[in-house]
């Protein structure tokens, strides 16, 4: 399922992923979500259908391993050779410049991963489901348009859930486990990860899926972080309360807002400039320019613009289902 605005329908699509990106820099959402333009690898001169864009080493590091863990929390201790060859398979010859993320290193951290809490785990929970993705609709809001109209615009947000999974010996807590991978953590890295709407919108996919509304429901973080001694697992569950959901849901409503009213800006003869730029600390984010630095460098003038364009950038609707 894109992501995105459909006017024809009055609906507009969104995902984690979307939500992060407008709240990060509108200019950067404009970019990436309404002119669906991801940078081009300099190795690259042409994109076509047939042209396999390589994944950036955390991103692809980080999928072998939920994979892997998918084959472990199905498959039980035994299951931890075929989980170590499933990531090889994956991450395959991945070249990480940093050097951090290589095959030797996935393999050993899931080792301890497993060593850590696989078999406790195994023991307690029973999983019901991996990988599995959901579309559940937030209602709708009045937009108001430039035709001094209002119409109703549904908000379908949609996701996928690591694994969902109960107790064994209380089938009625509904669990959503979740991984994450990282080589650089603080003492606020998992509270950063706890205040996620991410989270959140998961436990509303999980009503979405069940069809009903869990009698008692909470969301398990797991941290896989990759020191340069030695690797940590830190773990942390969460009870959400109505209120927290409210909030999620009422800060999903006026996000879409926003966007659908930039939206409507777009006749401008610029209308990128209906998108805020959030300079500059969100151009250089991590000591690196932002992807998107160039195309708002140029923007005004037509001709640097168009061979930015094309020297660096192609057309690449966000479709979460795809990747």
């Amino acid at each position: 399922m894109k992501s995105g605005i459909y006017p024809d329908e009055r609906r507009i699509i969104v995902d984690n992923y979307t939500l992060d990106l407008w709240r990060t820099c509108p200019r950067k959402f404009f970019w990436r979500i309404a002119q669906e333009l991801s940078f081009k690898p300099s190795n690259i001169l042409e994109v076509t259908p047939q042209t396999r864009i390589p994944l950036a080493p955390a991103l692809a590091f980080g999928i072998a391993i939920h994979k892997a863990l998918d084959t472990l929390h199905l498959g039980g201790l035994d299951a931890l050779p075929q989980a170590c060859e499933d990531f090889l398979d994956i991450f395959g010859d991945t070249e990480d410049p940093k050097g951090k993320r290589t095959p030797g290193r996935g393999v050993k951290l899931l080792k301890g991963y497993a060593k850590q809490w696989a078999a406790q785990d195994l023991q307690r929970w029973e999983i019901l489901q991996c990988e599995a993705r959901f579309a559940t609709s937030l209602g709708s809001i009045p937009i108001h348009t430039p035709s001094n109209t209002t119409e109703e615009w549904e908000i379908l947000y949609h996701g996928a859930l690591d694994k969902i999974r109960s107790r064994r010996d209380n089938p009625t807590h509904i669990n959503i486990l979740d991984h994450k991978t990282t080589s650089w953590v603080t003492e606020h890295t998992m509270t950063a990860f706890t205040m996620s709407n991410q989270f959140y919108g998961y436990l509303n996919g999980l009503r979405s899926l069940l069809g009903t509304e869990p009698k008692n429901s909470s969301f398990t973080i797991d941290l896989l972080v990759m020191n340069a001694r030695s690797d940590r697992f830190d773990r942390k569950t969460i009870h959400p309360t109505a209120p927290a959901l409210q909030e999620w849901q009422m800060g999903i409503r006026e996000t879409c807002r926003h966007i659908l009213h930039a939206h409507f800006a777009e006749d401008l003869d610029e209308p990128h400039l209906a998108y805020p730029r959030y300079a500059p600390t969100r151009c250089t984010d991590y000591g690196k320019l932002c992807d998107y630095w160039d195309l708002c460098e140029t923007v005004t003038d037509p001709t640097l613009y168009s061979t930015t364009m094309s020297a660096q950038f192609y057309v690449d609707p966000w479709d979460p289902e795809t990747r």
